[in-house]
């Protein structure tokens, strides 16, 4: 049963990402550069899975008898209570859904900045260091790598947009960009 389901996931994912990356082709090449670099190498670890998925299902199965048969179950590792299944889904759901709700009202610099320094301390339970070190090189890699070295420019956020400013970070960062220009 898992392994047709990891077929069916496989074939999905190499039929999505060989269609993004079809379309990509023709976008002018700053527009294709994020979707090119992404989508090559997420395709081919997609096509390894389902390669290997296919070869787990076409190999024939052995059975060996008497008491060195492994169980097929002990490989399925400890089950689960219901209850936890239930409420680690509840919370991975909530906080994809509350990083895209965070993204579309902040922007990508500033809730790069804020969201993950919210979920790594509060869920992950990291330390305020920790979590501000990993919020602090996700909002670098989105104001230097993306927006200052590739002229990407991001949008600031449905809040920024309401009350008429070009983004939040920009009144505290273009000052300091301009004086190590």
């Amino acid at each position: 049963m898992r392994n047709r389901t990891d077929i069916g996931i496989g074939v999905l994912l190499v039929t999505l990402l060989s269609w993004a990356v079809w379309e990509a082709q023709g976008w002018p090449a700053r527009t294709r550069f994020f979707p090119l670099a992404i989508g090559y190498p997420v395709l081919a670890m997609a096509v390894m899975h389902l390669a290997y998925s296919l070869w787990l299902g076409l190999r024939p199965l052995r059975f060996e008898q008497g008491p060195a048969a492994p169980d097929p179950l002990a490989e399925a590792g400890p089950i689960l209570d219901p209850a936890v299944v239930r409420k680690r889904t509840l919370e991975i759901s909530f906080w994809a859904v509350a990083f895209a709700v965070g993204l579309y009202l902040l922007g990508f610099k500033v809730g790069g900045l804020v969201l993950p320094t919210i979920f790594l301390h509060y869920q992950a339970r990291e330390t305020w260091v920790t979590s501000l070190a990993y919020s602090l090189g996700v909002y670098v890699f989105f104001k230097i790598g993306l927006e200052e070295a590739l002229s990407f420019p991001l949008p600031a956020g449905q809040i920024a947009y309401g009350l008429g400013l070009y983004s939040f970070d920009s009144y505290l960062m273009d000052p300091i960009l301009n004086l190590l220009r």
